[in-house]
């Protein structure tokens, strides 16, 4: 793998690492100081998905691999880690409520096509974050189809007429249908689509000698913090419809970050290095599980770890019981942990295995 690529995976998985925990303190009542920073993490994960999957599966690649063992690897590992966390969710339900919930929900989220079904009840439920895995799961079954039977102007031509649409239909959406524009899978693929672009917009500007400039990775850090101050004030405001900044309105600025992120590795900034360090790489690296396990270890402490200690500790945790962002610190290494044994123990050796028989 070339030191391109490598850096850029670095820059990438840190960044997954970011969004998960983002995610975690948006569900346990930070939403009003992070919920741009969850939206905007959660776009930039679809548009650098799509960057990575060029990146690394081109046409000869995907000829090689054959289409029965990409995606079979590449679905294999989503669905297989988010029935592990199902299942750990359904049995604290059932130990707690004495049932699993109503199956016309359930059905449709083993399967992970919920965020099809435009009813909340349905779209947002069980694991509530697993519309992001619906999300994914077309965009790999998609991309081999988009590679092979659509090129740049096809592409630029769907993205174009979908933000058209999503403007007029944003526009007049009331809050419950905004959030279900945020989880419809199609709009993700859409920018699953901008990453796919974002990628031929990189081959043709990396390798210019500006990129290695000491100044440019400062000046690019710069222009990255001050965008993002910008649309987030231009957001806050009201400067545009709260549904836009969704998806619409950061559509542009995270493209042009996956760009320059990607042409300036090996030459970042000192926002860049620290992106790349260790911790936010070891972070990066157990997003996943972060995202898929926060909520039912959150339910295992909040239910059967926090009572006892309660006991113990002469109600120590009665004033905080109702106060979810200052619990949050009380989740946080709990998720970490277990994710991160989640990670080492379970991940890993799916991925190992996959990797050992489709390649």
């Amino acid at each position: 793998m070339s030191q391109a690529k490598r850096g850029n995976i670095k820059f990438f998985t840190s960044w997954r690492g970011v969004a998960a925990l983002a995610a975690f303190f948006i569900h346990n009542g930070y939403s009003d100081e992070l919920c741009a920073l969850g939206w905007s993490s959660m776009m930039f994960f679809f548009v650098m998905s799509g960057f990575l999957m060029m990146m690394h599966h081109d046409a000869d690649d995907l000829r090689r691999r054959g289409l029965k063992n990409f995606w079979s690897r590449k679905l294999g590992k989503i669905y297989l880690i988010h029935w592990a966390a199902l299942a750990l969710l359904l049995l604290l339900m059932l130990w707690h409520r004495g049932n699993v919930g109503d199956w016309r929900a359930l059905v449709p989220n083993v399967l992970l096509v919920h965020c099809y079904i435009p009813v909340r009840e349905v779209f947002i439920s069980y694991n509530g974050v697993t519309w992001f895995l619906s999300g994914i799961v077309l965009c790999y079954v998609c991309y081999p189809l988009l590679l092979r039977y659509t090129g740049s102007a096809s592409r630029w031509c769907v993205i174009a007429v979908t933000a058209v649409v999503y403007a007029v239909v944003a526009y007049k959406a009331d809050a419950r249908q905004g959030v279900y524009l945020y989880v419809f899978p199609p709009l993700r693929l859409v920018e699953f689509m901008l990453g796919m672009e974002a990628y031929k917009l990189y081959e043709r500007l990396r390798g210019h000698d500006l990129w290695s400039k000491p100044v440019t990775g400062v000046v690019a850090d710069a222009a990255i913090v001050l965008g993002y101050g910008l649309l987030l004030w231009y957001g806050w405001r009201g400067g545009c419809p709260e549904n836009y900044q969704y998806s619409l309105l950061w559509w542009p600025y995270m493209t042009a970050v996956v760009v320059t992120a990607a042409c300036l590795s090996g030459h970042e900034g000192p926002l860049g290095r620290l992106a790349t360090s260790m911790p936010l790489m070891r972070l990066g690296e157990m997003s996943l599980e972060v995202f898929l396990f926060h909520g039912p270890i959150a339910v295992i402490v909040a239910y059967f770890v926090i009572p006892p200690v309660n006991k113990l500790g002469g109600g120590f945790f009665d004033p905080y019981l109702l106060d979810l962002p200052v619990l949050a610190w009380v989740y946080l290494l709990p998720v970490l942990a277990g994710s991160w044994y989640v990670h080492k123990n379970f991940t890993k050796r799916i991925d190992a295995r996959l990797k050992q028989v489709f390649g």
